[in-house]
């Protein structure tokens, strides 16, 4: 029982640690419908967004799948971020992650700027598209 109950207490701790403002916020991600291959996002670093923020912030790709924005990309945690196809009137089609988003990565390119990657399509043109993100 106080083996349990030491678990506890440590797992108390640990997750009393964890700063809400330091996780990464959920976003929504907006691709052109029928838009496959990598998505780029260019993260300048100019403005914060926390996941204790009740707005998701809205990015969109344009038709060469590059993302501009003045947001932070904060690495720390997971995020449930919702991904779309937008035809010209601008009708969503929800795209599930685990079928159509691949490969997502991130890293710091400079001081100033950070990047995130990821793959929109099926699982097939994904491998025959892996590691070589078409934006440079």
């Amino acid at each position: 029982m106080k083996k349990y109950m030491a678990l506890l207490m440590i797992a108390v701790t640990l997750l009393a640690g964890c700063k809400e403002d330091d996780q990464t916020a959920p976003r929504t991600f907006l691709i052109p419908k029928g838009y496959t291959g990598w998505v780029k996002i260019e993260y300048t670093g100019q403005k914060n967004v926390s996941a204790s923020e009740k707005k998701v912030p809205v990015l969109k790709a344009d038709s060469n799948g590059l993302i501009r924005t003045e947001e932070s990309l904060i690495h720390e945690g997971w995020a449930d971020s919702d991904y779309y196809y937008v035809d010209d009137n601008g009708s969503k089609t929800k795209l599930n992650p685990d079928k159509m988003i691949h490969g997502n990565s991130s890293g710091r390119e400079s001081d100033k700027r950070t990047e995130q990657y990821f793959f929109v399509g099926t699982d097939d043109q994904f491998r025959k598209n892996q590691y070589k993100p078409e934006h440079q």
